[in-house]
């Protein structure tokens, strides 16, 4: 189970003043996960159950995700990477005033590959697939898929223990 305390600020409309609101909830929950792992390659898979506020949405939601990684060193300097979500939200507190069921699933997809230059330096390039559909979430509509490409520089600093 998680908890959460917040504490937030509002300015009011009508005065100077600002109004402080508290806030804090529960959300229990339950991972299952395993990983296997070698020389060059491993592979990871989760599995999540919560109960929580919707995130954005109205109401109270079950979580169910699942996750996978997988990472394959072909070289000492190139190594590849592909991971997968899935997430579902159900609404459990079904609100009088919609016609239809919030909720909803996002799926998404990255690719990975990772060349250091040096002990130092290295060179990561990633793509990222999302694809996301949400009753009532009416820009997902129109839009559900995104794309990003990105490609970084990087620079580790990076010291053995102990000396």
């Amino acid at each position: 189970p998680q908890e959460y305390n917040s504490e937030y600020s509002l300015p009011s409309s009508t005065t100077a003043q600002t109004s402080t609101s508290t806030g804090n909830s529960w959300s229990p929950g339950a991972t299952a996960s395993m990983s296997w792992q070698e020389s060059h390659t491993n592979f990871t898979a989760r599995y999540t159950h919560s109960t929580s506020a919707g995130g954005g949405l109205l109401g109270t939601f079950d979580s169910n995700t699942a996750s996978a990684l997988v990472r394959w060193r072909a070289s000492r300097n190139w190594t590849f990477g592909v991971s997968a979500d899935y997430s579902i939200l159900k609404s459990v507190t079904p609100l009088p005033f919609f016609s239809t069921n919030l909720g909803g699933h996002t799926l998404a997809g990255i690719a990975t590959v990772d060349h250091p230059l040096n002990t130092h330096f290295g060179v990561l390039f990633e793509y990222d697939r999302l694809h996301q559909s949400y009753a009532g979430v009416p820009v997902l509509l129109t839009n559900p898929d995104s794309n990003r490409e990105m490609v970084s520089v990087y620079w580790q600093l990076a010291r053995p223990l102990g000396r």
